[in-house]
């Protein structure tokens, strides 16, 4: 992409589409299989200059920055869990510090219209996605729990039929 260190104002509107709809999808297909965007550093630079994806889909580029980060926060804890040393702290001091940034963003997108609500619905379900990666520990640990209480009961039963 020889345009891609152009600023944004430099750029065609077909570049600025290209952009907007590289970045957007290479976000979105990150959270969907469990890994870290492609263009991950490119990312946070375009969102931080303001590349405007809400024109192109409604969901704001302080919004789509924070999903940026929480993918990559996802990937991070796939690699901690592969390695066995996943750190819980660390884990929701990172979630913690995305979810900050997206109540912020709440409070300062406006909301009295159609784009707004847009905005708004990629907003909460960005938050909800980063706290399912926080708490995707707990529900192993659940599934954890609930084999090892059938394990217990099964095994009292075959205990009293001896």
């Amino acid at each position: 992409m020889p345009f891609a260190n152009l600023s944004i104002g430099e750029m065609t509107r077909l570049q600025r589409l290209f952009i907007r709809t590289l970045t957007f999808w290479d976000i979105m297909a990150s959270a969907v299989v469990c890994r870290r965007p492609v263009l991950f550093l490119r990312h946070i630079h375009n969102l931080s200059i303001g590349i405007g994806v809400q024109y192109l889909c409604g969901c704001n580029d302080l919004t789509l920055s924070a999903l940026n980060h929480a993918t990559d926060l996802e990937a991070w804890k796939a690699e901690r869990q592969c390695a066995g040393d996943l750190s819980i702290g660390d884990l929701y001091k990172g979630g913690m510090r995305i979810i900050r940034q997206l109540l912020a963003i709440n409070r300062s997108w406006p909301k009295l219209s159609l784009s707004g609500a847009v905005a708004d619905a990629f907003l909460f379900a960005a938050i909800i996605f980063v706290n399912i990666i926080m708490s995707g520990m707990l529900s192993h640990l659940n599934r954890l729990i609930g084999i090892t209480r059938w394990l217990l009961c099964f095994r009292r039963n075959s205990k009293a039929h001896e």
